[in-house]
């Protein structure tokens, strides 16, 4: 059996000078998690600028409320997938 996975939430909202170094330190501490940035339409770009780090790094994105739990179930089912 596989012990469960952990997911770290990070809620966003005008974080584009603070979520890089952020995700840089999550990552850093070398945990078997995924990372799910939720961003509200930040006006200063967060969205976009975390999109792009997600396709770099392990890091899940979800740039609107409404799609929030849509993500969870897609990271619940990709975990089933084998």
């Amino acid at each position: 059996m596989n012990s469960p996975k952990t997911l770290i939430f990070v809620p966003t909202y005008n974080e584009r000078d603070n979520a890089p170094e952020l995700l840089k330190q999550i990552l850093a501490l070398g945990l078997d998690a995924d990372v799910l940035f939720l961003d509200d339409n930040s006006p200063d770009g967060t969205g976009q600028l975390l999109r792009e780090l997600a396709e770099i790094e392990n890091a899940h994105v979800s740039p609107k409320r409404k799609t929030f739990f849509n993500k969870i179930k897609d990271l619940f089912h990709a975990e089933e997938s084998p």
